[in-house]
């Protein structure tokens, strides 16, 4: 039983770290010059977004990420799964220099950041 549930846990781990890489910068850096042609700005101004995107997102990720142990793991982890969604949705949308921060903001924060504290947490945890 404890193989099996083992198993599990660490299939979990594999999946949400996969995951993560949707917010990842090796991931969102292979459209980084079709944004920059869309939106019509310089390598300077998208990494000035990126930059700020990403410092806020991990300020933010301190409060979230807390939250796994006032949460089910299951029901924290659907929560990221469906935020992480909604990101992917919403940064497909970027129709502006505002809404490319929000995207960054939320890809960065769901993917790279909640998706690996999940993963991570969760294998700790039960090893």
């Amino acid at each position: 039983m404890f193989k099996s549930l083992s198993l599990k846990v660490i299939v979990f781990g594999f999946i949400f770290t996969f995951f993560s890489s949707f917010g990842q910068s090796f991931f969102l850096g292979l459209f980084n010059s079709s944004i920059r042609d869309a939106l019509s700005i310089t390598h300077g101004q998208f990494g000035s977004i990126y930059a700020s995107a990403t410092l806020l997102s991990s300020i933010v990720l301190v409060w979230i990420g807390k939250k796994i142990d006032d949460v089910n793991i299951l029901k924290f982890a659907s929560y990221v799964i469906i935020f992480l969604s909604a990101s992917c949705f919403i940064f497909s949308k970027i129709s502006s220099v505002f809404f490319l921060f929000i995207g960054i903001f939320l890809m960065r924060l769901a993917g790279q950041g909640l998706s690996s504290h999940t993963a991570t947490t969760t294998i700790s945890r039960f090893f």
